[in-house]
């Protein structure tokens, strides 16, 4: 009854307010609970510069809701639009929005284009605000009105936040059940995760924006077109970041908040990284490194939201993280700030004394640029007046270009990944300098004979008198995922490649980061980028507020072969936890550290043939000795369903050390990580289990010795006893 006097009630005060009655018009919609949903003809229609304007009458379930008020998910291509409340993590607050994508040319466009929407399943935010305890009870109102350039929202008739609809950042992720079907859906989620639980009474879509009036009549005579500059005792009405706020002001709001985001997540996340490098907010990627002055560096590319992008400027960044030992690290300021501008791949490279950087700045001309950095912690860096002159008109450019630089003699190189030509082999072009900002085209440094159309982050380093060159996608077709790592020398012309490999035969580990120069030792180190790049990413996974980390620091030596032979370095020994765990001989369940919180290195001895096998309440995998192939097998084909590599089995290549017997194998589990080392091969994979902390082991018989230590945590400046 109440809900029908309240629906009276509305009725009356459109007819007392007939000029604000909103007209109907072509793809109009009105759903009143209880009627069927009838909006396939709007579905049809491809959002473009059209206006638009969205009314969700709802009832909340009780404190602390979240949940999708109203969805449409439909396939690639196609317009789809959610109302949902959600928890925005590393913020740790709950806020309530507007999302939409699938969008057709027009001037949504640059603001909603996003890449790997089926991966994390993302939409762009158009608007939202934080939830207040104002609307934890009670029916309230919600109206959204976009425009070509600017979205507003309104509950109860206040306007709580007014952003650009064509800038496309800051935004984040919302909730929105990638897996489900595709339509329209009211209130819930039919797979059941995390249902809204309350009542939605109405939802209308016009076509055209409504005017104050109307949104004054369909709020019961309440209306506020102001953004609140106080408090209000509902609802905070700020973004994240308001829209008016500069580049640099975000950047220094970031800097600001990173120790608070990292003990935050440390505290709560059951997946984030306790001993590899991360950042507890947005994604990182392709990671610069270099060694100066008694620090180690490592310069991850940095999202924000973790989306990439394809044409809005302001996306990229460049964060930073420094060590003094290897084993204990810090999230620093960021050391690049570009105003209106981004920054991509690139490398590091010691010339003359210190390091250079050279990348990509992908807006507005996506030319190699140059930096050097002011000081000897290499926190902050400038780009030098004279930059290098390589656009799209002159010699060898083609399309977005991933630089990277090398000295041979007395001469600088730079070199990179395009497209080429004829769009069937990668090849990179040279370029030569003696100042690095005036550069000449050589020629082609290298053309691969199978690889992918378009290669990307390229690498150069130096071993034993050799050139390593690497690059993300295959380089030569020779496996089953490709060689993705040559070594050969440099004639001053070209690269002429000797022998190929993968660097990582697991799902996540991809080759990157030996920009640095070589140790005090003589050795060579660098890191892998990990991500979450599977198609079957889950939501749990992109919803944790942060994506991607390193490798744990390994150290490359050359084979008489001139293949890398790739081990964890020996710092790392240093985080375990004393002394470790020796299960017996003939007990097949392993013993783990007590309380390892899942964090623990395993050192086994496998014979042919055998196995350890790892299992939470939610999934398992096992690794074990292909006696037949003499290969080592990670199978992960009943790992959790959270998980980004669920159903996939990774194999190294053929192991040497199994023509001499048993062979070592070491294994690092870092909470929601696998690397596998074994016969200077590394496997690295995902696993994503509700309870990492509860994570068993057992072994089998043709598996010898076992050693586990509990690891310990590189964020001992943040947290303790772990």
């Amino acid at each position: 009854m109440t809900k029908f006097v309240a629906f009276v009630a509305f009725l009356l005060g459109i007819i007392g307010n007939a000029h604000a009655v909103p007209p109907e018009g072509d793809y109009t919609f009105h759903w009143r609970g209880g009627d069927e949903i009838l909006i396939d003809k709007f579905g049809d229609n491809a959002f473009g510069d059209r206006p638009l304007s969205v009314l969700i009458r709802f009832t909340v379930p009780g404190p602390d809701w979240t949940g999708t008020l109203f969805s449409l998910r439909a396939k690639q291509g196609k317009p789809s639009m959610t109302v949902t409340a959600f928890r925005y993590e590393p913020f740790g607050e709950r806020f309530i929005g507007f999302a939409m994508d699938g969008i057709s040319p027009g001037s949504h466009e640059a603001g909603a284009k996003t890449v790997r929407d089926n991966v994390v399943g993302g939409h762009l935010i158009a608007a939202f605000t934080r939830l207040g305890p104002g609307l934890d009870a009670g029916e309230h109102l919600l109206v959204v009105r976009v425009s070509g350039e600017v979205s507003e929202l309104f509950i109860d008739g206040k306007l709580l936040e007014r952003r650009s609809s064509v800038r496309g950042v800051p935004r984040t992720y919302m909730q929105l059940f990638h897996h489900m079907p595709d339509g329209w859906r009211v209130g819930s989620d039919p797979n059941g995760g995390n249902a809204f639980a309350g009542g939605v009474d109405q939802v209308s879509i016009w076509p055209f924006l409504l005017s104050d009036d109307q949104v004054r009549a369909l709020s019961g005579g309440t209306f506020s077109a102001a953004l609140s500059h106080e408090t209000p005792a509902n609802v905070v009405a700020q973004a994240l970041f308001p829209n008016n706020t500069s580049d640099e002001n975000r950047m220094q709001s970031i800097d600001a908040a990173m120790p608070s985001w990292l003990v935050e997540t440390l505290r709560r996340d059951k997946w984030f990284p306790r001993y590899h490098p991360a950042v507890p907010a947005g994604l990182i990627f392709d990671t610069r490194c270099a060694i100066y002055a008694g620090r180690f560096h490592l310069f991850p590319g940095w999202l924000s939201d973790f989306n990439l992008l394809t044409e809005t400027g302001s996306a990229f960044r460049m964060q930073h993280l420094s060590s003094s030992d290897l084993v204990q690290w810090k999230i620093e300021p960021f050391p690049i700030r570009l105003s209106a501008s981004n920054v991509l791949n690139g490398s590091t490279v010691n010339l003359m004394g210190s390091p250079h950087f050279f990348f990509l700045r992908f807006w507005p001309n996506g030319a190699p640029h140059h930096a050097v950095p002011l000081d000897d912690m290499l926190k902050e860096w400038k780009l030098p007046e004279s930059q290098p002159v390589i656009t799209r008109e002159g010699d060898g450019y083609r399309g977005r270009f991933d630089c990277t630089v090398f000295q041979h003699g007395d001469d600088y190189f730079l070199t990179g990944t395009r497209k080429n030509r004829n769009k069937l082999n990668m090849a990179m072009p040279l370029y030569r300098s003696k100042d690095l900002a005036n550069w000449e085209f050589v020629g082609t440094f290298y053309q691969s004979d199978r690889g992918k159309p378009f290669n990307e982050c390229p690498q150069i380093f130096s071993i034993d008198g050799k050139m390593v060159v690497t690059a993300f996608y295959p380089m030569l077709g020779q496996t089953d995922y490709g060689d993705n790592v040559l070594v050969g020398h440099f004639d001053g012309t070209r690269f002429l490649a000797e022998s190929s490999q993968r660097f990582d035969y697991g799902g996540h580990g991809h080759s990157r980061s030996f920009d640095a120069d070589t140790m005090k030792d003589g050795r060579v180190i660098g890191w892998s980028s990990i991500s979450v790049y599977a198609d079957n990413d889950a939501i749990a996974v992109a919803r944790s507020g942060w994506k991607g980390m390193r490798s744990i620091p390994r150290e490359v030596s050359l084979r008489a072969d001139n293949t890398l032979k790739i081990e964890p370095t020996r710092e790392i020994e240093s985080l375990r936890v004393l002394p470790g765990v020796i299960t017996p001989p003939g007990k097949m369940e392993m013993t783990l550290p007590q309380n390892h919180n899942g964090q623990f290195e395993v050192s086994a001895t496998l014979a042919e043939g055998g196995a350890i096998t790892f299992a939470t309440s939610d999934g398992s995998c096992t690794l074990s000795i292909d006696a037949s192939e003499r290969v080592l097998v990670f199978d992960q084909s009943v790992s959790p369903k959270n998980g980004s590599d669920h159903g996939h089995i990774f194999r190294t290549p053929r192991l040497r050390a199994l023509d001499h017997g048993p062979v070592q194998v070491r294994v690092f589990f870092d909470r929601s990580v696998f690397e596998v080392y074994v016969d200077g091969h590394v496997i690295t994979s995902r696993y994503f289990s509700n309870d990492p902390a509860g994570m068993t082991a057992t072994r089998n018989a043709e598996t010898k010795s076992i050693t586990v230590w509990k690891m310990g945590t590189i964020w001992s400046e943040f947290i303790s006893g772990e």
